[in-house]
């Protein structure tokens, strides 16, 4: 009798290369489907018959042609359904690296009956036989993307199960709240002004709660992915290159005593706490009547990439009197970012480095954050941190480092697993609004049917994030964003 689970599940075998196609140590080539074992048979010449093997070891031997003619040296695994990654019989192939060699390996395998892996068909067939739900599959390119420690450690957990689990603990519990509604259907005697169990109603108002705090993690999530941006700017001669290269460093930027040295942008990318940011520095901002065309050009620049900042650190020369004139550009760009909607008016979005205190300091937080056009003490929109600092002292660099990672993690939840794409936020944001009329209509008598009818159509949208209920042609969209071979 077949066991069940040996059964291929599905028609095709399929074989891609696993690296890049170019010259490394090593080169592996991975094959699955009904037939891999069979031509594992026919290539590969060991010390045993590959039918005889067991899952999951390796094996020392040469790969050959039908003539018999040896192509390479290398191990081999072969990984048994169902204890494979797609659920089907599984080999891997591991030789020389040698762009020609990987491909006379996938070319000998699709001669002798596999077919060319499309991208993501290895990772849609895990899915597809269970191994994986579609939050576990799409973190798989993720991780393979991934650029930064915070990235990595994120997806890694999606890949366990971790956001899968919460998703499925919020059907189950759902799931309990429509059998209570169900039975006070078949059982009560369907007056709907009686006052309903608060319980039901406080568990209507916790799983919105929660749904809902996860829809919010998405704008972290993204920043996770697409990394931070962090402009340095302020007046000429602030010293906004050399804490550019301070935090990253190394000398990236030229810096001189001579005002206007940087013209362009200049940018880079560390890790600050395992975040990707990516750092920019640019040309001095001053009146537009003082600069040359070349400079005039630099301003706009900074200028526009301030639109995009994800923190701006303001450079102000604590030890030069003149302060006004710095203060009305920073105010006007301010009101001007700020009206057009460009950056939110909030303090998390800038800190300002009061820099060259190792010359003297001139002024203090009072005075900058007076309004710089009336006579009034104080102005909001100047309101932000200070910090005084010198950008040639090590520990001031770790002060500035360590408020840049505190303001960049400004919502952070770390028992949480973001959301990373705008169908998932969506999905989650219509389950969290299902969730919170369900409540209002309980608590307003509506008829139990109704109400449960409202939380079976917040399951779904739940489940559409692990993939269940999703169109072949979205599955399709998905998996052709993978890397081949994966």
């Amino acid at each position: 009798m077949v066991n069940p689970a040996s059964r291929p599940l599905f028609p095709d075998t399929i074989v891609a290369a696993a690296t890049p196609l170019a010259e490394s140590a090593i080169g592996i080539v991975r094959m699955s489907g009904p037939h891999a074992v069979f031509i594992l048979e026919k290539i590969f010449r060991g010390k045993t018959d590959p039918t005889t093997w067991r899952s999951h070891q390796l094996h020392y031997g040469t790969i050959v042609t039908p003539e018999g003619k040896p192509l390479d040296d290398g191990m081999v695994v072969l990984m048994r359904a169902p204890r494979s990654y797609t659920g089907d019989d599984s080999v891997e192939f591991y030789v020389h690296g040698s762009p020609y060699i990987v491909r006379a390996l996938v070319k000998l395998c699709s001669e002798m009956g596999a077919i060319p892996a499309p991208p993501g068909e290895f990772t849609k067939r895990a899915y597809l036989s269970g191994k994986l739900d579609l939050a576990q599959a799409e973190a798989v390119a993720d991780l393979i993307r991934t650029k930064s420690a915070a990235e990595q450690s994120a997806f890694k957990r999606r890949i366990s199960g971790e956001l899968s689990d919460k998703v499925r603990s919020w059907v189950d519990r759902i799931q309990h709240l429509r059998i209570q509604l169900e039975i006070d259907i078949d059982f009560s005697d369907q007056d709907h002004s009686a006052v309903r169990n608060p319980a039901i109603l406080q568990e209507f108002q916790l799983l919105a709660a929660e749904t809902g705090h996860l829809a919010d993690s998405y704008g972290w999530g993204r920043k996770l992915v697409a990394g931070w941006t962090v402009v340095i700017a302020g007046p000429p001669n602030a010293g906004k290159s050399t804490l550019f290269n301070a935090l990253l460093g190394e000398g990236r930027s030229i810096v001189h005593e001579r005002a206007g040295t940087t013209r362009d942008l200049v940018d880079a990318v560390r890790e600050f706490d395992g975040m990707a940011v990516r750092l920019v520095d640019t040309a001095g901002l001053h009146e537009r009547g003082r600069a040359d065309p070349i400079e005039a050009e630099g301003m706009r620049r900074s200028e526009k990439i301030l639109e995009s900042a994800d923190l701006i650190l303001w450079v102000e020369d604590a030890s030069a009197p003149r302060l006004a004139d710095s203060k009305k550009r920073l105010h006007a760009l301010l009101t001007t970012l700020c009206n057009s909607g460009a950056r939110p008016a909030k303090d998390a979005s800038m800190i300002v480095v009061a820099n060259k205190v190792d010359r003297g300091i001139c002024w203090g937080t009072a005075e900058f954050q007076e309004n710089p056009s009336s006579n009034r003490p104080k102005d909001p929109n100047m309101s932000f941190a200070i910090l005084f600092a010198s950008a040639t002292s090590r520990d001031d660099i770790q002060r500035i480092t360590l408020a840049i990672t505190e303001r960049i993690r400004y919502g952070q939840d770390n028992d949480l697993v973001p959301l990373v794409r705008e169908r998932e936020r969506d999905q989650v944001e219509q389950a969290t609004q299902l969730l919170r009329q369900a409540a209002v209509e309980f608590s307003t008598n509506v008829p139990e049917e109704l109400v449960a009818e409202g939380l079976k159509r917040a399951q779904q949208h739940l489940l559409a994030l692990l993939g269940e209920g999703v169109t072949v042609d979205l599955l399709d969209d998905i998996f052709s964003r993978f890397c081949i071979g994966k």
